[in-house]
């Protein structure tokens, strides 16, 4: 019979991620770049990590790497790492959170290409089925349908390295949160074409937007746009369809739509009719 090459790939991985590694025994002051790639020991892990976007004054989101390009699927994005002559996949499935100290205390390896850094960041904020359709500049895996146990155990294992720092989302949007005075109310009818049709398997609480995050409070019923930081200070404007739903100078990245039932809400298509704009003088 003949072998299962990814079978083989994963034994390799799990011997490579069964050995525990210490931290850096000095401090490291590397700088942040928005773009670049860093190396780190993270729950006692070695990990390369690029960083993606800032989501708040103080936290950065950011991707992790793997070099067992094997198991590459449709959200995975090759990427060969010039110093370390050497293919990796930039999971963008994978995603997490560091703080500045947490970054600078980390290896930099290198800046990506900005036009290869642009259209990675376009790709991460298209939705599920735009991602399997996608035929722009980026080479990726193969789409595998859910239930290859290879590359299903390889993903799992890859999020849990990173779980706790991956689950800090909702710590950081709760402390954004607790700050923010920019509600809008919006009339029931607004969102009705926005509803759920079965809320049990497809909800979800974070939707990617062109330079917005979506994320619903489903206990509150709010869902708060955060927006880019690079807004802040600025008059800007939001959009619901070209129809304007907020103006105003913006001293704090969340604005609250304040929605009832939020739960039931269809994130990822209200993401899609969401536009926010710096005010033209």
């Amino acid at each position: 019979m003949k072998p299962d090459i990814k079978e083989i790939a994963y034994k390799l991985y799990e011997e490579f991620i069964s050995e525990d590694f210490n931290d850096f025994d000095k401090e490291i002051e590397s700088n942040i770049f928005i773009g670049a790639i860093y190396f780190k020991i993270l729950n006692k892990k070695p990990i390369h990590f690029i960083v993606l976007r800032q989501i708040s004054d103080k936290y950065y989101e950011c991707l992790k790497l793997s070099s067992f390009y094997e198991f590459a699927t449709h959200n995975d994005v090759f990427y060969h790492l010039s110093i370390e002559r050497q293919t990796y996949i930039i999971e963008t499935d994978i995603n997490f959170y560091l703080n500045e100290d947490e970054i600078k205390n980390s290896i930099l390896i290198e800046d990506v290409p900005k036009e290869f850094f642009e259209e990675l960041k376009k790709f991460t904020e298209l939705p599920e089925d735009a991602k399997v359709e996608y035929k722009g500049l980026l080479k990726r895996g193969f789409f595998y349908p859910v239930g290859n146990k290879w590359i299903s155990s390889f993903k799992q294992k890859e999020l849990d390295i990173v779980k706790n720092y991956h689950l800090r989302i909702f710590e950081i949007l709760d402390e954004i949160e607790s700050t923010y005075d920019n509600i809008v109310n919006l009339p029931p009818e607004r969102i009705e074409n926005y509803r759920l049709s079965l809320v049990a398997s497809t909800e979800k609480k974070t939707a990617l937007g062109k330079n917005f995050v979506l994320y619903k409070e489903p206990e509150h019923d709010f869902i708060n746009v955060i927006v880019s930081p690079d807004f802040l200070g600025k008059n800007i404007k939001v959009f619901l369809q070209d129809e304007e739903i907020y103006e105003g100078r913006l001293e704090d990245v969340v604005i609250a739509i304040k929605v009832e039932d939020a739960k039931t809400v269809d994130l990822e298509k209200l993401a899609k009719d969401i536009k926010v704009e710096e005010e033209q003088w």
